[in-house]
């Protein structure tokens, strides 16, 4: 199993016994704190409409940050999304990750 599969079905799981604010800090503690707020908010929106759909959409964005997209599709709104919290740690977030998720984003015209 790949990482980006465990770590996605590790979020499946946290996110179906714990509350939303826990399930992104333990999953993307790798990510600097402005952007995890930020995917904590959109998280904890979709999480109260939906908490199944959300935790699939945060496993999904788990794979494009482990740079290992796993081709699940994503809207143009969740597109943006990634790429506002890309750009909120762009300074300090590791340029092989910036730059593959910015390809992404570019990819699905979202810029």
């Amino acid at each position: 199993m790949r990482p980006s599969e465990k770590l996605k079905e590790d979020i499946l799981k946290s996110a179906r016994s714990s509350n939303p604010d826990r399930c992104v800090d333990q999953n993307f503690a790798f990510l600097p704190e402005e952007p995890r707020a930020m995917l904590r908010e959109l998280f904890q929106q979709r999480f109260a409409a939906d908490p199944e759909t959300a935790a699939e959409w945060l496993g999904t964005l788990a794979t494009i940050f482990l740079q290992d997209y796993d081709e699940t599709p994503l809207t143009l709104e969740d597109w943006q999304a990634v790429r506002d919290i890309v750009s909120l740690g762009a300074e300090v977030m590791d340029l092989d990750l910036l730059s593959y998720v910015m390809n992404l984003v570019m990819e699905h015209k979202a810029l």
